[in-house]
């Protein structure tokens, strides 16, 4: 006679199930703790933050991707909520925008121009932004700071302009686009 099988939770099964419950019945506890840390702890928190988004751009690409509607909603809210933030962040970028731009520039028609034709751009539909080749606040150091000239500017997608960020651009991009503007030979 041959005996039923009966299988038995492990030890370390039985945790994780009765952890797995746990969580989700206290779902809202356990974020309130989660956040209550992360206040606690900014400085190692970001230092987690940044140490993931580093080993996994792709994850990260994917759930910006996945959830870009909210996520441009949340920003939207921070925005409003921290209008003084922002205002003094956009202050600051005019003042460096000032600063990078030589007094024979500051009225230079093909600026305005470049900018009447990103708006014309943006009503039309097109996600576009003015982009500085080199930017005003370069990411690190090393790198140069840019100017607020017309062979600094270009329109480009907006997707494209945001995963650049404040880098520079790689050395070929730089060289076809100085021959496209007429600077380099």
């Amino acid at each position: 006679m041959a005996l039923p099988s009966i299988q038995l939770e492990s030890p370390a099964d039985r945790k994780r199930r009765r952890d797995r419950e746990w969580a989700q019945a206290n779902a809202e506890k356990n974020r309130a703790k989660v956040r209550a840390w992360n206040r606690a702890n900014t400085e190692r928190h970001r230092a987690k933050s940044r140490e993931y988004y580093k080993n996994n751009p792709d994850k990260v690409r994917a759930y910006r991707l996945a959830n870009a509607e909210s996520l441009k909603a949340k920003a939207a809210a921070r925005r409003k909520a921290n209008a003084a933030v922002e205002n003094e962040r956009n202050r600051q970028r005019e003042a460096r925008k000032l600063k990078a731009c030589p007094v024979w520039a500051r009225r230079d028609p093909r600026i305005r121009a470049l900018y009447v034709v990103a708006d014309w751009l943006r009503r039309r539909g097109d996600n576009v932004h003015v982009d500085h080749l080199f930017p005003l606040k370069p990411r690190d150091s090393n790198s140069p700071q840019g100017l607020h000239v017309y062979a600094n500017l270009r329109i480009v997608d907006q997707q494209m302009n945001n995963s650049k960020y404040n880098h520079p651009p790689a050395q070929a991009e730089v060289t076809t686009q100085l021959v496209v503007l007429g600077v380099a030979s």
